[in-house]
């Protein structure tokens, strides 16, 4: 156990969305293969495993052992039911959470730092959770290594070393992607830096039970709906693929509320998850835990809605076929997406099948966890300035594993474009409000991930091949067909479908009426924008948001005006004593430095009540007017009255924000882009 936590602590203290250890770069290492004896590749430098254990100030996360019943240990395949699921977290939870992945999926490798997150924002300080995390494989068939790496984790995982393995699996998922033989090799080289009893993990992985449990945990995936990965269930409610923090948190967050009434009401709490699972979705009980065997019906063929999203149309997309096509196909795509190259040699067969009826129009969509995929956006939108930019594309989706810098430079001048202008566009990211206006595109119509294909407004989700599109293309085309019988003409078929098409609405419609006197704020007070922020000291969400916001100020300067209001939740046990001393603190004018002080992530970690008066102290408050403020009872009269508003007003947890009093809810969560977003709109629909 305590070699399992100290390999879990690199687990979660290195996470990236970036995939880790880039070998086009020559300095440093590119996996455990370039380090001598049993040092380990991390963030391309070679580290004793022992460095990365965590230091004591550091929150620990629990991980939960491996606890296999004779059933599950038997040598018989039908013998396993339910296979014990690695996990982190509470022993006896309250709410669990449970990620169905794949080991060769780059979104997979992205979802550890929600994870993390997660863990860490309903942890308390004396490291108890209600939460619990478990992982359950669901190997793709489109991953041709998925099967062999599950079950080589699930070898590790009867070591007692899964997450360990795990978290190696994701950090070089690059070299995931060889043939079979040479991935053995490479798992090889993984079990032994973790120090496996290697005769008896190569026996396991090699067992014909293990891989037929992966393919029961494949069919158990898939009549619960997760076709794709990553999938989230939150006590069996299916959530879906990769979310925003705040979307999962929420579910979580109704979860413990119930959790909690049932605790109230006697039940006993080992017995909570498993009723509120069974009440959530029985499927997902029967099958892990009554350890049913699933029976998938026929597969139906595939549909699409007929629900039309408004995709505009904007000046700098790239097109192809006529502009008075009867149908209009929107690509949102990466160019180090996979999926994306395989699409657009599909889309190409397609415009030589319909070249008079299909126009394709193609928007950046640069996914975080691909390290190349914003300059590549920006060399092909270079191309596109040039003239060029169906051959860049071309080049690109056919050389995915040669988009750095350099690359993308020769690639431009490969198609006669000026070498040092290429450059300049990459570097000075001269492109960036063009694919920025593309990715808030993407947003509007929640296309989160790639390939996403709109067909006449009509949304694909995922890959899609020449056969099944020109079923749906036939169909558009009779539709557009009516509408110029009817009299509009080709040309406007597109805009006269989206005309009323669907969009996300980032802010609720109701205004909410919010106390802003007493209350800390900046900005100017007359601004357009007025931005008010419940958050908790403790929660490391509010502290992700200050960057974010600051970032994000930078470009509406004298726009915004901000209001911070104090919702400590009671999951965090000093947030509230922190809330207060920043009452006090703004009375002394001096809650912005105290504020900056809290969100400092190693003060943020190391926050009691002992920690909260010394930060006070370095924020410039005064002792003694402090302990007469705390006395006064005048901080917990502003800190109910927020709570009481953010109650009423729809806050179910924090960072939540209000925009000119209306719910900030972005499909995509709270970030730049999405900031940048409805500030825009806002001040367009003022006229600002």
């Amino acid at each position: 156990m305590k070699n399992s936590l100290t390999l879990l602590s690199k687990a979660f203290w290195i996470l990236t969305l970036l995939l880790a250890c880039n070998t086009s770069n020559n300095s440093g290492c590119g996996n455990d293969n370039d380090c001598k004896g049993e040092r380990i590749c991390v963030n391309r430098q070679c580290v004793d495993p022992a460095s990365q254990v965590k230091s004591p100030n550091e929150p620990k996360i629990q991980a939960t052992p491996p606890s296999v019943n004779s059933q599950e240990n038997s040598n018989q395949p039908a013998a396993i039911k339910v296979l014990p699921a690695p996990a982190l977290g509470a022993r006896v939870p309250l709410v669990v959470v449970t990620e169905m992945g794949d080991f060769q999926c780059q979104l997979c490798a992205g979802a550890r730092k929600i994870i993390h997150d997660l863990l860490k924002s309903f942890t308390k300080d004396n490291n108890n959770t209600d939460l619990r995390v478990e992982w359950r494989h669901n190997p793709l068939e489109k991953h041709k290594n998925a099967i062999l790496l599950a079950q080589a984790a699930i070898a590790a995982h009867l070591q007692g070393r899964f997450w360990q393995f795990h978290d190696r699996l994701f950090n070089q998922q690059e070299t995931l992607r060889a043939a079979p033989e040479q991935v053995g090799e490479t798992l090889s080289g993984h079990a032994k830096v973790l120090k496996l009893d290697l005769k008896q993990w190569n026996s396991e992985r090699r067992n014909v039970r293990l891989k037929n449990a992966v393919q029961l945990a494949r069919k158990r995936a898939i009549v619960l709906g997760a076709k794709g990965t990553p999938a989230f269930f939150v006590n069996g409610r299916l959530i879906g693929g990769l979310q925003s923090v705040q979307r999962i948190r929420g579910v979580i967050e109704e979860e413990l509320t119930k959790a909690r009434k049932l605790l109230a009401q006697g039940t006993a709490r080992g017995q909570i998850v498993s009723q509120l699972t069974r009440a959530n979705n029985p499927l997902f009980g029967k099958l892990f835990y009554d350890g049913a065997t699933p029976k998938p019906a026929a597969p139906a063929k595939a549909t699409v809605s007929k629900t039309v999203w408004k995709v505009p149309i904007r000046a700098h997309n790239p097109q192809q076929g006529p502009a008075n096509a009867l149908v209009t196909l929107v690509e949102f795509a990466d160019f180090e997406c996979p999926f994306c190259a395989k699409q657009h040699t599909v889309l190409n067969e397609l415009l030589g099948q319909y070249p008079k009826t299909l126009r394709v129009v193609f928007k950046n969509s640069p996914q975080a966890f691909h390290k190349n995929a914003v300059a590549s956006a920006h060399a092909g939108a270079f191309a596109h300035d040039q003239g060029r930019f169906w051959a860049f594309a071309k080049r690109a989706f056919a050389r995915q594993t040669n988009l750095n810098e350099k690359s993308l430079v020769q690639h431009a001048v490969g198609l006669g474009l000026n070498a040092r202008e290429a450059t300049s566009a990459i570097t000075r990211k001269r492109f960036f409000k063009q694919i920025a206006a593309d990715q808030s595109d993407a947003a509007a119509v929640s296309a989160v991930g790639t390939p996403y294909i709109f067909l006449n407004g009509r949304k694909i989700v995922g890959f899609r091949n020449a056969r099944d599109l020109s079923v749906l293309i036939e169909e558009e085309i009779a539709k557009a067909r009516a509408l110029v019988a009817q009299g509009t003409p080709a040309a406007k078929v597109y805009e006269r479908i989206i005309a009323t098409g669907k969009q996300n609405q980032a802010l609720s419609h109701g205004r909410q009426t919010l106390t802003v006197v007493g209350r800390p704020t900046k900005g100017p007070e007359n601004a357009p924008i007025q931005l008010t922020i419940f958050a908790d000291f403790q929660c490391p969400f509010s502290r992700n948001l200050v960057p974010i916001l600051q970032r994000v100020g930078q470009a509406f300067r004298g726009k915004v005006h901000t209001v911070f209001k104090h919702m400590p939740q009671d999951f965090h046990k000093d947030a509230r004593s922190a809330a207060m001393i920043a009452v006090c603190a703004h009375q002394q004018g001096r809650f912005w430095d105290f504020h900056k002080t809290l969100f400092t992530p190693q003060k943020q970690q190391l926050m009691n009540v002992d920690t909260l008066k010394k930060y006070a102290k370095e924020s410039g408050l005064e002792t003694q007017k402090l302990d007469a403020c705390l006395k006064s009872g005048h901080p917990g009269k502003i800190i109910d009255q927020d709570l009481s508003e953010a109650k009423t007003a729809g806050a179910k947890g924090t960072p939540t924000v209000f925009i000119n009093g209306r719910l900030f809810n972005s499909p995509t969560g709270y970030n730049d882009r999405s900031f940048t977003r409805v500030f825009t709109q806002v001040l367009g629909a003022l006229g600002k």
